[in-house]
């Protein structure tokens, strides 16, 4: 089995220099490099190989190398069309309890209808999942991680 290893800085340096990788502004995007914290979260998470992990915004796939160890099945979903070769063709291709998949909801959208709607985490979590048809009836636990401007848009 493959060995997560994007959670060191000098491999994810690596392929975001290989494919010229540029940071989007418009999707906050922050990749988590360090495995200490990558270990923490999936302990916390107590996510075993009875769980299916419906990941929203995998960057180059750091965190979901640590989720397709831990899980029985990982559902990565990504807005920038530009990450989905790298982790197609590079940073996932050895996890074949992985599925990567590319969508075209702008993350201001997601932030906006998140304001306008009164829902709750689990109805939001549900109608979107339904939407990548991902039935989540029967889930035993929902871990979500925000990024800092998404959870600035709730919190405001």
């Amino acid at each position: 089995m493959t060995t997560p290893y994007l959670g060191n800085p000098k491999y994810t340096i690596e392929v975001l220099q290989k494919y010229h990788f540029v940071f989007q502004k418009r999707f906050g995007q922050n990749f988590l490099i360090d495995t200490h914290v990558l270990e923490k979260i999936i302990e916390a998470s107590k996510i075993t190989k009875d769980d299916f992990v419906l990941e929203i915004g995998p960057g180059i796939g750091t965190m979901t190398q640590y989720l397709a160890e831990a899980a029985r099945e990982v559902v990565a979903v990504e807005i920038d069309k530009t990450l989905i070769p790298i982790l197609e063709n590079d940073t996932l291709k050895d996890w074949d309890n992985v599925t990567v998949m590319a969508v075209t909801v702008a993350v201001t959208s997601l932030a906006v209808f998140l304001l306008s709607k009164p829902l709750s985490a689990y109805q939001l979590g549900e109608s979107y999942a339904k939407n990548l048809g991902v039935n989540v009836r029967g889930l035993r636990t929902a871990m979500v991680l925000l990024s800092s401007i998404l959870s600035a848009c709730i919190v405001a």
